[in-house]
């Protein structure tokens, strides 16, 4: 039994003239195309030169059976000497083992257009994915701006917008390197029929498609600790399935199987791509926390709330009062936010004001951005009033090296707000009442080292 081998499939899909020559310096390794798709598919043989010449068949869909054109167009070719070795929506890739075959398309105008034709919805699809791409780029500039610690600990958004860019790098010059060639491809079929073979950027592919993805990939698995093992399975069985949706595609299409049922299968295939990735999604989330001890994203404490009302006052908070809080990490920063006040549901009836704890807390992993997150949060959480530098707090028995302090409104009252500098962390922490310096310790304490 041959053995078998995969590729990432990294091309535009009109330079076809780049894929013919990858795929004879691959058969003159021993390694010979037998199929398209995420992946190029090719199996062991011995080496030896092998033609391959690719067209368009506009028109052709996925997963619509083959077509009575189509077949008569590939006995033709099967006569001069091509075979069909894959195939990818509009795209037919040949091969051909005699020393000087006939070139498989002799008329540069028809092949010119033709390749135009079958790229028109790649190319919309192209423009699409693009202009997400940048937009996305755009919206995580914003967001770092207006939230640049917000934005930099959390490791998926980082991601996103990683990966966004390389779609938008990508696709912006997937769009002008084609458009320069068909410009100059039509005029030359135009004046003297001859054909310009297409090329594109094989760095800025490989950049784009692979390099950068990856080093993404890795940083957010890397931020997420031992949950990164999910984002390593997840990312395995996803390209698993799509492997194994390739050849079910391509099977059932050449056995002229109905779209429809095609469709289906490869329907049923994305739906267990879902279940696989929720599935392990939820026994990671089921496995919980130690019911005593809380530990995400780099931080650790215990109680369900870091720091709560109770902690400093000496009432009890009971029905009505929500204590909701997020956790989000990075390999640059982690950030936790807390909220302790009572329900809109409960409030206002009695005449009685609840008292409101709010706080955000930012661990500076990588020291280089601790200004930067100082900074950031001073923008992101600015008062009805400048920042003022607060003293009182430096007598709280921890290593506070600023304190800044606002006020905000909160539903028509007035919300006492500080900016508190330490050693690797900066905290912003919004409160009802003006703390005293009991309270500012405890402050301190339980946020000064989770």
């Amino acid at each position: 039994m041959s053995r078998r081998k995969l590729q990432l499939a990294l091309y535009y899909f009109y330079d076809h003239t780049t894929l013919e020559k990858h795929f004879e310096k691959m058969a003159e390794k021993g390694w010979e195309l037998d199929g398209m798709g995420s992946f190029w598919h090719y199996r062991e043989t011995r080496p030896r030169k092998i033609h391959y010449g690719i067209t368009y068949f506009p028109g052709v869909g996925a997963y619509t059976p083959l077509s009575g054109s189509e077949a008569t167009f590939e006995e033709f070719c099967m006569e001069a000497g091509w075979e069909l070795a894959a195939e990818l929506r509009t795209m037919k890739i040949f091969k051909n083992e005699r020393e000087n075959p006939e070139p498989l398309e002799s008329q540069a105008d028809i092949q010119v257009e033709n390749l135009h034709r079958a790229c028109r919805k790649d190319q919309i699809f192209t423009l699409a994915a693009g202009v997400v791409g940048w937009l996305t780029v755009l919206w995580f500039l914003i967001s770092l701006y207006f939230n640049g610690a917000g934005v930099l600990s959390d490791a998926k958004g980082i991601l996103v917008a990683v990966l966004m860019l390389s779609v938008g790098i990508y696709t912006a010059d997937d769009l002008i390197t084609y458009r320069r060639w068909y410009h100059r491809a039509k005029a030359n079929a135009e004046r003297d029929l001859s054909f310009t073979p297409t090329w594109s950027h094989r760095p800025v592919q490989i950049l784009t498609g692979a390099v950068v993805p990856f080093g993404a990939f890795l940083f957010h698995v890397l931020s997420a600790g031992s949950f990164g093992l999910y984002w390593i399975l997840v990312f395995t069985g996803c390209f698993l399935v799509y492997f194994i949706q390739d050849r079910i595609r391509s099977y059932l299409r050449r056995r002229g199987r109905a779209a429809g049922m095609n469709l289906g299968v490869n329907f049923l295939m994305a739906f267990l791509i879902f279940l696989f990735v929720y599935g392990i999604y939820g026994a990671v989330q089921m496995k919980g926390n130690d019911a005593a001890v809380y530990a995400e994203d780099g931080f650790h404490w215990e109680r369900y709330l870091p720091l709560a009302l109770e902690q400093l006052t000496d009432k009890v908070y009971r029905d009505g009062y929500m204590k909701p809080y997020h956790t989000q990490g990075s390999l640059l920063l982690a950030q936790l936010s807390a909220e302790h006040f009572q329900s809109d549901e409960f409030s206002g009836e009695t005449g009685e004001e609840g008292d409101y704890l709010q706080y955000v807390l930012t661990k500076v992993k990588a020291a280089a951005l601790y200004d930067f997150t100082w900074n950031a949060m001073r923008r992101t959480y600015k008062g009805e009033e400048a920042w003022e530098k607060e003293t009182d707090w430096e007598g709280a028995g921890t290593e506070v090296q600023c304190v800044c302090e606002t006020w905000a409104e909160r539903d028509g009252k007035k919300i006492y707000r500080y900016l508190i500098g330490m050693e690797d962390r900066v905290l912003k922490i919004d409160l009802s009442f003006q703390p005293d310096a009991e309270q500012k310790k405890v402050i301190l304490e339980k946020l000064g080292d989770i």
